[in-house]
């Protein structure tokens, strides 16, 4: 292959890829700084929006690798010529060096350098991501890649290609993805939205959060969040598509310099995914499983082992073997965090009281000091918050240390319905935190900013019933 062969490869490709694109191998563009004519080896001019948007590919057939300094002289007349993304494809790969300088440029366009031998995966860069029957397809976004090791509440990360997600997460430069199943109680985008806007100012009653334009969808609505957090290194834009079964929802974490080029890859995600129906079968798996459950005798290995088959039941909602085998790793491990809180979702799906009862009691006092199990618990009783609150005012009765106690008043004084007792729970929260932390600690920072969000709620109620009136 020469150079015009490995160049001609790549115009092929890409016109595969972009059918509606006007596609134009060896290009001139007048320069808009320069004022002279530049030459690019595949140009690809779309419009979306009726806004006419630029991708320009250079095709470097070296025998070394592409350097730094090549990516300085890419991103130079990418910015000259006025395109939003460009692409340098090597026959020889690249440098630490290059690939760092092409993520990291502070211009608001898009650099991405690739191996010619991945050419032809390079648009497939994309996982599956499932929770139960409910999925999608997901591709990646322009120089970045979907990591499918779901965590506790997250399918999947996205980060830039080279990362990992802990390097990611550190640059406060990533996505998650997560799925909401429609409830009765919310079953519309703009219904999650008040209620996360809810979860965020309880917690950050300072954020700033808005509605900003985005992208359309002929098969689905779709609407982007965006929430300014003070403690927070940058911002966290949240984009959604409502599909007929559930919401999908890409939050993504974003420094304020580079806002503009990241929200362009969640609106690519938005705009690209597939929803999928998934249908499973895990009887052999589920048979494998308990034959090799049989050979360990590690508890902490039969544990993460019934975790898994915990998964392979709840997919063919089958409930009852599902609430089985977390109870089975309850009994090893008592206090098994996911395990837990798993159950307890579980109970919440049963229509037996008691039982929900027993188990809400029991994940309560695993650990009632911890802010995260009163967050996960309101996040479970999101639609019956009624129900949490009625037990955390029992629960008042029950507990004499201080920590525990201003706890329970804290988070009641975020799920009364009645400003004034809100307000009386906070008072009382203060006094216990006061005699056990010093006047510096966070949390009275967060009371203050509750506090303050409660009076002007109820300012707001109370001029609502003057208007009426």
């Amino acid at each position: 292959m020469n150079w015009k062969d490995y160049e001609n490869e790549i115009c092929d490709h890409f016109k595969n890829e972009y059918p509606d694109a006007t596609i134009t191998h060896n290009a001139t563009l007048r320069g808009r700084y320069s004022f002279t004519d530049r030459q690019v080896d595949i140009l690809i001019e779309d419009y979306i929006a009726g806004n006419r948007f630029i991708i320009i590919i250079d095709g470097k057939f070296f025998s070394k690798k592409i350097d730094v300094k090549c990516v300085e002289s890419f991103i130079g007349m990418v910015n000259d010529i006025g395109a939003y993304k460009g692409l340098v494809i090597t026959s020889k790969g690249y440098s630490k060096a290059a690939i760092q300088r092409a993520y990291n440029d502070p211009i608001d366009i898009e650099l991405d350098i690739l191996n010619f031998d991945d050419l032809d995966k390079y648009q497939s860069f994309g996982a599956f991501p499932h929770a139960g029957k409910t999925g999608v397809v997901l591709p990646a976004p322009f120089g970045w890649v979907v990591d499918a090791k779901p965590e506790d509440k997250v399918l999947c990360y996205l980060y830039q290609r080279g990362l990992s997600i802990k390097e990611a997460k550190k640059r406060f430069e990533f996505m998650y993805v997560n799925f909401w199943e429609k409830t009765n109680d919310i079953k519309t985008i703009d219904e999650l939205i008040k209620f996360q806007n809810e979860r965020i100012m309880a917690s950050n009653p300072d954020a700033k959060l808005n509605i900003i334009k985005t992208i359309n969808r002929k098969d689905a609505k779709t609407k982007i969040r965006e929430a300014d957090i003070p403690r927070y290194h940058g911002l966290e834009i949240t984009g959604y598509v409502e599909f007929e079964k559930f919401i999908f929802f890409c939050v993504l974490f974003t420094t304020k310099e580079v806002r503009n080029k990241n929200l362009r890859k969640l609106e690519y995600i938005l705009g690209k995914i597939i929803p999928l129906n998934i249908k499973f079968d895990n009887a052999k798996i589920i048979e494998k499983t308990l034959i090799e459950l049989k050979s360990i005798t590690n508890s902490e290995d039969r544990a993460n082992l019934r975790l898994k088959l915990y998964k392979y039941y709840l997919e063919m909602d089958d409930l009852n073997n599902a609430i089985n085998v977390l109870e089975e790793i309850i009994v090893d491990f008592p206090s098994h965090y996911l395990a837990s809180k798993r159950l307890l979702e579980l109970r919440k799906e049963e229509n037996n009281d008691f039982a929900l009862r027993k188990e809400l009691d029991r994940y309560f006092k695993l650990d009632p000091k911890n802010p995260t199990i009163y967050n996960d618990i309101i996040e479970i009783f999101h639609y019956d918050i009624k129900y949490f609150y009625d037990f955390l005012i029992k629960k008042v009765e029950e507990f004499e240390d201080k920590h525990v106690l201003a706890n329970i008043y804290y988070y009641l004084s975020q799920i009364s319905p009645d400003n004034f007792e809100a307000i009386d729970f906070l008072d009382k929260t203060r006094k216990l935190f006061e005699e056990i932390f010093t006047k510096d600690h966070y949390i009275f920072r967060n009371i203050d900013a509750l506090f303050k969000a409660i009076q002007e709620s109820g300012r707001m109620a109370d001029s609502n019933l003057d208007d009426k009136n």
